[in-house]
């Protein structure tokens, strides 16, 4: 059975955020979520001995460690996905438990992409730091992804407007 949603993660030297991310995912049990993993670290023995320990099944990892950009990285990645959604993350984010709940709804609703409500966390490194998001809603509105585009163009692109993007983060 194919999965639902691909979540692909492009890496690099990270293991001590990448596991927690594996960890997560594994913990969510949910058939429908693929984790795939595009490492381009200088040496992947740590991992390698991590994800042989236990049985991950929602893993798939790959390895390339030649000189890769991060776009490439995340091309690479993004090319070994075989959900019908997929969804970009860093390797120090995480996704709710919920997102293949959220792909079904996408999905039985005839929706091909989705740009979630606003959040922002501002980091400090202290205990000042700031978590922002907008309340959730049921609604959703339905949009022409070429008339954001040209209304983003005509603003210069300082901002990506309504358009879903597969990355969220900063």
């Amino acid at each position: 059975m194919s999965p639902l949603i691909s979540v692909f993660v492009p890496t690099k030297n990270r293991y001590f955020f990448l596991k927690e991310l594996i960890s997560l995912v594994d913990s969510y049990n949910d058939s429908r979520i693929e984790l795939v993993i595009q490492d381009n670290s200088d040496d992947n023995s740590e991992i390698v001995k991590y994800l042989g320990g236990k049985n991950f099944s929602c893993v798939k990892y790959f390895y390339n460690n030649t000189k890769l950009s991060m776009s490439e990285n995340g091309n690479l990645a993004f090319s070994h996905c075989a959900g019908e959604y997929v969804c970009m993350i860093g390797d120090d984010d995480a996704v709710c438990r919920n997102i293949a709940d959220c792909a079904q709804w996408m999905k039985d609703n005839k929706i091909d992409a989705l740009r979630s409500a606003e959040v922002q966390f501002i980091y400090e490194g202290n205990n000042d730091d700031i978590l922002y998001y907008e309340p959730c809603s049921p609604s959703y509105r339905r949009l022409n992804p070429v008339k954001e585009i040209k209304k983003i163009l005509k603003n210069g692109l300082v901002d990506f407007g309504m358009i879903a993007k597969v990355y969220h983060g900063s």
